[in-house]
């Protein structure tokens, strides 16, 4: 009897950067470019071929540097067989596990597909479900981009299905009771065009046993690491899970920015709930396959009085993991907070800088801005005397700085705001994350861009604003640059990219890494305090943040050079520039960068 199933998926980034100024660029084009088939040409027959997308035109994103699995395909593959244990689940990551794949292994179609989609993978996300849908499977289209852009949905999907009523959205999160709704309504042949999700995160959906995941992805820079890089490459992944998820803020840069409250509440697990997630994580014992996490809150601080009662309970549970988090540089003021996380196996921090530049700070709204003017010290020295704070607890830190900001500055290729933040990392012995400035889809800011036409890729309406989508991965501007940075997205790219290769190197990365190796043995997680072998595993944990730091290297040098389908990101925006001054001042640089590879500070 045929299997019951269905498969969760998100799709790959494909780079359409090089359709953007094409006059008469249609959907038709977009489809074409990531396939390599004409729209023409696709029927229920045909259409397994067609989801065999051209991977030479894939963008290399984060996903595949980190060795982390989506977090959302696995929350939503639980829910399904939640809703429904009789459903086998597949998930697939674009990687691992292609849909076409799948579909010949079972050798009938699935119940449904479930695609989560993020603003920079959008455009393969409409192409997938444009194909899915000829061949009269339902897809159920959710994720970060539809619930900020619903009507990107009608604008650039609904009008190229033959079957219009086997495709749904669903805006805000895939709560227990939207999907036990899609569900029935898919068997009943009354699949509604949307629904409206309201629970962030709940409790009890963990550990389902029919969910078929993806291959471990692979991490290939392991590869190059001396006597252990075949072994870690082989054995070490982390983990993502959340103990609350959801924001109470409205930041003019957030792609949910404008959502309804409602649809982005603040809501928590019971702690008892995200430990039994953590220990279903290592049924099989404790290894480096199950013992390091990523907990996914934007800002850990934001559970208050929950986060202390979570801790105290991870404490007590005595768990054997060591994680990474996000969390504001306010908690180098709570001391016996840092202690408590520290304990709990906290290994590394991801805090959002944002700038060096005062002004900057203030221009995005950043709370710390008022307190350090009140501390009369420069935003460097404030920042650094927080961040001595925490490492000597033997946390590491990963800084998250933007680029292209209206008061960056950019005098040459070795004098730029950039360089600023080159010199404040290296004495402060933290990498960082780069990220340039950006529009994203549904936030204030994109609103304003395009109410002010001060968007670089096309109006909210256009296919060029659809393939300009592919910007959403951080690495390049969307939007106008300020008069301080030559109105120029080159300069801006290349202030991330300059200090992120400075910054990052593998020289640098291990030197950071080595330099908190005593405050790690002196400060050791509660599991490590009288066991040699868990102290052991504590530094091994060290080796995380020199995984992330070189990641988000690899990430922008994966970006900027061509390759043999797609033009490096230095490449084209040379091509593109308009000043005379910035060509002159780049035009070696450029040449040399795409007939050699990298140059200075790679």
């Amino acid at each position: 009897m045929p299997r019951n199933y269905c498969i969760v998926h998100t799709p790959l980034i494909f780079d359409l950067m090089k359709l953007i100024h094409r006059k008469d660029l249609t959907f038709s084009h977009v489809f074409h470019h990531i396939t390599g088939k004409p729209l023409s040409g696709l029927s229920g027959d045909s259409y397994l071929s067609y989801l065999e997308f051209d991977r030479e035109k894939k963008r290399l994103g984060l996903m595949d540097y980190s060795g982390m699995a989506f977090y959302a395909l696995h929350y939503i593959a639980n829910q399904i067989v939640g809703a429904d244990p009789s459903m086998t689940v597949y998930i697939s990551d674009g990687n691992g596990n292609a849909i076409p794949e799948i579909i010949l292994r079972e050798q009938h179609p699935p119940q449904a597909v479930f695609i989560s989609s993020l603003s920079a993978n959008f455009p393969a996300s409409a192409v997938t479900s444009v194909i899915l849908n000829q061949a009269r499977i339902p897809v159920v289209l959710g994720g970060i981009h539809i619930s900020a852009r619903t009507e990107d949905a009608d604008r650039f999907i609904r009008p190229h299905l033959l079957h219009p009523d086997l495709f749904s959205t669903v805006k805000g999160p895939g709560d227990s009771y939207v999907i036990q709704k899609i569900l029935k309504e898919i068997r009943n042949n009354t699949l509604k065009p949307s629904y409206t999700g309201l629970v962030t995160i709940e409790n009890g959906v963990w550990g389902r046993k029919a969910i078929i995941p993806p291959p471990k992805p692979e991490i290939p820079f392991f590869r190059n690491i001396p006597l252990v890089g075949a072994y870690l490459e082989k054995n070490l992944r982390p983990i993502v899970t959340t103990p609350y998820l959801g924001c109470p803020y409205s930041c003019h840069f957030c792609s949910i920015s404008t959502l309804p409250k409602n649809q982005r509440s603040f809501v928590a697990r019971d702690p008892d709930d995200f430990i039994d997630e953590i220990l279903s994580h290592q049924a099989r014992g404790v290894s480096l396959s199950s013992r390091y996490f990523m907990f996914l809150p934007d800002n850990l601080l934001l559970g208050g009085p929950y986060l202390e009662r979570l801790l105290d309970k991870m404490i007590k549970a005595r768990l054997k993991l060591n994680y990474t988090t996000q969390i504001s540089i306010d908690v180098a003021k709570k001391k016996g907070l840092i202690e408590k996380l520290r304990l709990s196996g906290a290994t590394h921090f991801l805090i959002g800088f944002e700038s060096l530049i005062m002004e900057n700070l203030e221009n995005v709204g950043k709370s710390v801005a008022l307190e350090i003017k009140k501390s009369n010290k420069t935003v460097a020295d404030y920042y650094s005397e927080q961040i001595q704070a925490i490492r000597q607890y033997g946390i590491s830190i990963i800084g998250a700085f933007i680029f292209g900001m209206p008061f960056d500055y950019f005098n040459s290729l070795s004098d730029h705001s950039g360089r600023d933040i080159v010199r404040f990392c290296h004495r402060n012995r933290i990498g960082i994350q780069a990220a340039c400035l950006n529009d994203l889809p549904g936030s204030i800011n994109f609103e304003e861009s395009q109410k002010n036409n001060t968007f670089l890729y096309g109006k909210k309406e256009s296919v060029a604003y659809l393939a300009g989508l592919t910007t959403a991965d951080l690495t390049e501007c969307n939007r106008e640059m300020p008069e301080s940075l030559h109105k120029s997205p080159l300069v801006a790219f290349y202030l991330a990219y300059d200090t992120i290769t400075r910054t990052n190197s593998l020289k640098q990365a291990a030197a950071n890494t080595l330099s908190l190796l005593p405050q790690t043995l002196t400060h050791p997680t509660l599991k490590a305090r009288r066991s040699i072998r868990e102290r052991g595993y504590d530094c091994l944990g060290l080796f995380g943040y020199f995984l992330g730091i070189t990641g988000y290297r690899a990430h922008f040098m994966g970006n900027a050079f061509s390759k043999k389908s797609v033009k490096g990101i230095f490449e084209r925006l040379y091509e593109e520039e308009e000043s005379p001054v910035i060509r002159r001042i780049f035009r070696e640089y450029v040449k040399s960068f795409v007939a050699k590879g990298p140059v200075a500070g790679s």
